[in-house]
């Protein structure tokens, strides 16, 4: 198995964030808040998580409960899947 990186974790948020309609970077640099809906992956104490954020003040929700990069992965690519499933089943 191949080693789970950042650059792996951002770009599966990413599909995530254009699934669900939501602004792929956290910041908004021209308004100087937070994009409320966007999912991020957040990193502490050797451990990561999913998060959204909740509101333009940055305020955040857990959506995951804390893993290692690779359990963090795993869990946002079966969100991945399943919308993306979801949205071939309306597709009918």
């Amino acid at each position: 198995m191949d080693r789970i990186t950042n650059k792996h974790l951002e770009a599966m948020t990413n599909r995530l964030n254009k699934l669900v309609g939501a602004e792929p970077k956290v910041w908004n640099k021209e308004t100087g808040k937070s994009n409320a809906g966007t999912y991020y992956v957040q990193g502490a104490y050797g451990g990561y998580r999913l998060e959204r954020i909740a509101n333009d003040g940055g305020g955040a929700s857990d959506i995951s409960l804390r893993g290692t990069k690779r359990e963090i992965y795993e869990q946002i690519k079966t969100a991945v899947t399943v919308l993306e499933f979801q949205n071939k089943v309306r597709e009918y």
